[in-house]
């Protein structure tokens, strides 16, 4: 659930995608819709600054439907749980 969390969180706050996009590779994941998706969103905050639309996404990355029907479906307030997710998202990389 973490993988889809950080997802979660990268589209919808410019800060998080920042931190994540300077550690994560997208072989970091193990669902590889996860990963691609991550890829997506890293590539396209380096060269426009942006966080990628997910129409975008959910056009290029075949199987992405499930994977955003899922992340929405997931209840996580991001500005009261911020660090919570550092602090999972830097415990998931080790």
């Amino acid at each position: 659930m973490i993988e889809k969390l950080i997802i979660k969180a990268a589209l919808e706050d410019k800060q998080f995608l920042n931190l994540i996009t300077g550690t994560f590779e997208e072989k970091y994941f193990t669902d590889s819709v996860v990963g691609e998706v991550f890829n997506r969103l890293k590539l396209h905050n380096i060269e426009y600054s942006k966080i990628l639309p997910k129409s975008i996404i959910l056009n290029d990355v075949e199987n992405s439907k499930e994977l955003f029907d899922e992340i929405d479906s997931i209840d996580f307030n991001l500005a009261t749980n911020y660090d919570y997710l550092v602090n999972e998202t830097n415990n998931y990389l080790k």
